[in-house]
């Protein structure tokens, strides 16, 4: 992951930053579309980020906004992201072992600037692409383009300095942030932040709503 050089200029101007993993509302790495609270949206691209905050941290290192004194833990870091499929292969508890160290790193260092990064990276992106963007939780991107056109039409080109999976829903419904259901292209079903008896009740109603909304394209 190569991190933007603009980025890291404007993060260095930034002044009286202090780490709080529970006051970051105001910033941008969590979003939804007000527009898209209650809707039932059809046939939308998730794209998941990988491993995004200990490549943060290894960029932010490497550009010197992050203390010397933690190079022997982002080194070990690097070493795990660049040989995790080899550990995984391993009959071991190693690549658990390796993998909590590496999933750890943020809290443990307290960097204020992985978060500001993203803030400015989702604050461009949400200016280029206004509504497109449906719904941010940090490293999760749910963006209102179908699978061809994100594949062909789009080329969001602000995406090529991350590592990610792309997947693509049926549907999505959201009430709020962390709070929604969706139906993925193999037709899954998943929930979060809903409980029994609502998240049955809801399942209910949108399963309901697909069928209408298939019968209405059949013209039925």
């Amino acid at each position: 992951m190569t991190l933007r050089p603009d980025y890291i200029e404007r993060l260095k101007n930034l002044e009286g930053l202090s780490f709080n993993n529970f006051l970051i509302k105001d910033k941008r790495i969590h979003y939804i579309n007000t527009n898209s609270l209650g809707n039932l949206y059809e046939n939308l691209t998730q794209i998941d980020f990988i491993t995004l905050y200990p490549n943060l941290l290894i960029g932010l290192f490497e550009s010197g906004l992050i203390d010397e004194k933690w190079k022997d833990d982002i080194g070990r870091v690097k070493w795990f992201l660049n040989n995790r499929k080899e550990l995984k292969r391993l009959q071991s508890d190693e690549y658990q072992k390796w993998k909590v160290h590496c999933n750890s790193l943020y809290i443990k260092i307290k960097s204020p600037y992985v978060v500001e990064y993203m803030n400015l990276f989702y604050s461009d992106l949400l200016d280029k692409y206004g509504d497109k963007i449906i719904y941010i939780d940090v490293d999760l991107l749910i963006i209102n383009l179908k699978k061809v056109e994100f594949q062909t039409k789009y080329q969001i080109e602000e995406l090529n300095d991350f590592n990610y999976d792309t997947t693509f829903i049926n549907y999505f419904y959201a009430e709020e942030l962390k709070k929604y259901i969706k139906q993925d292209e193999f037709g899954e079903i998943t929930t979060s932040g809903f409980r029994e008896p609502k998240k049955a009740n809801l399942e209910a109603l949108i399963k309901r709503e697909i069928r209408r909304r298939k019968l209405d394209n059949l013209g039925i």
